[in-house]
């Protein structure tokens, strides 16, 4: 069965909250252009986020296999399941997440083989790259056997050029968020009645930061330069929250009891009366209270050392919070207007990031100040521009073609 050119692919591993809201816009655009989507992943579940399972709506989502390919052979299965699933849906062309891992990459020959075009959603940039002369003059034959990229920002423009694929068949952009849904309900949390066992264990001032607790998230340095806010400053009452899961987190908690700061777990009541710096552990969250985290901070804080976007700073965003991240960061030259959106710092800097904080516990009126400003500016990150920017991508694709 040859191909159809008018018969749209796009491949994730597994579908999370940002997929679908992607996803649900593409298909709305392509319907209207008379193109037919077809959604895969490798598995329902992630082996990176506990978030729960979650489809598009008016679209099928094939799953290629029950879990994630961790082997050789669950890989060398799921591949012959895409490729099988190529040939029955007769896909013309193919939005692929990368080249690498081995999965991805034999997803990327699979589809050669097929004959279908093939298009990169690209979220590396120069911060990112850690591999030799050998392997980049691999990777760049590699790169440039793609037909067009969709990408996440401006720094991964540069990359993606960098390795040779024409800039008018590289469109923006590949990482979006539902903007409007974490507005909503972060409005919806603000003006609610603290009543529930979150709200009632949360700090009543503090700063924010949810993800994974990994290294490449330097949150040792956020607790450092945190505790360096507070002695400078013994008497505030502003917290930090750090919520997640992940192998550094008793490392953390560690640290911070070593720094003299109190430590407490997320879930347990707070007395407003006797309100104090601590630092507060919450588990990881779904996407349906991560807003509420987010209304009732004073800043988010990304401290990255290696960072490919950061999807977390389009929600703190998208809920008017300002947002302080590190220069490491591959959204920040897009997203944060240093001292208009959020600010930027220096990773590596405790004394940089320790000053930004004061300047919140100064100022009261910061916080919804800059927040105000963050939500006009991603406003224009949606998952509609994420659907005109793949069908830009389509339709050269489809132009090499004919």
């Amino acid at each position: 069965m040859r191909p159809h050119f008018s018969n749209v692919s796009i491949l994730y591993a597994d579908f999370g909250p940002y997929h679908v809201a992607r996803i649900e816009a593409l298909n709305n655009t392509l319907q209207q252009k008379g193109y037919k989507l077809h959604a895969y992943q490798f598995a329902s579940v992630s082996d990176t986020y506990s978030w729960n399972p979650v489809y598009p709506t008016g679209l099928t989502v094939t799953s290629l296999a029950k879990t994630q390919p961790k082997t050789i052979l669950k890989t060398i299965k799921i591949i012959l399941s895409f490729y099988c699933s190529l040939k029955r849906d007769k896909i013309g062309i193919i939005f692929l997440p990368s080249y690498s891992p081995l999965p991805y990459f034999l997803c990327f020959l699979a589809a050669k083989i097929y004959g279908c075009k093939i298009i990169l959603m690209c979220d590396s940039w120069d911060n990112t790259e850690k591999v030799g002369y050998l392997r980049r003059k691999i990777k760049g034959q590699i790169i440039r056997s793609f037909d067009a990229a969709l990408v996440a920002g401006t720094p991964h423009i540069r990359y993606i050029t960098k390795y040779g694929i024409a800039p008018h068949k590289i469109f923006l952009t590949s990482n979006v968020i539902d903007v409007m849904y974490f507005n909503r309900e972060a409005s919806k949390w603000r003006n609610s009645i603290k009543n529930s066992i979150l709200e009632l264990s949360l700090p009543k001032k503090y700063f924010l930061n949810l993800g994974r607790f990994v290294e490449k998230k330097n949150l040792g340095f956020l607790i450092d330069s945190y505790a360096l806010f507070v002695n400078d400053h013994p008497s505030t009452d502003v917290s930090l929250v750090l919520v997640g899961e992940g192998t550094e987190k008793n490392k953390l908690k560690e640290l911070a009891t070593s720094l003299g700061i109190p430590v407490r777990e997320g879930l347990e009541s707070v007395n407003p009366s006797t309100a104090k710096a601590e630092i507060v552990f919450f588990p990881f969250q779904q996407i349906n209270t991560t807003p509420l985290f987010f209304a009732r901070c004073e800043a988010f804080i990304l401290p990255s050392l290696q960072e490919e976007w950061g999807l977390v700073v389009n929600e703190a965003m998208s809920c008017e919070v300002p947002v302080i991240v590190s220069s490491y960061v591959g959204c920040v030259e897009d997203l944060v207007i240093d001292e208009q959106t959020g600010f930027i710092f220096d990773p590596q800097n405790k004394r940089s990031l320790a000053d930004i904080m004061q300047k919140f516990a100064n100022d009261s009126s910061l916080s919804s100040k800059i927040g105000k400003k963050a939500f006009s500016h991603i406003q224009q990150w949606s998952p509609e521009r994420f659907a005109q920017g793949a069908l830009a991508a389509i339709q050269v694709t489809n132009t090499t073609h004919n």
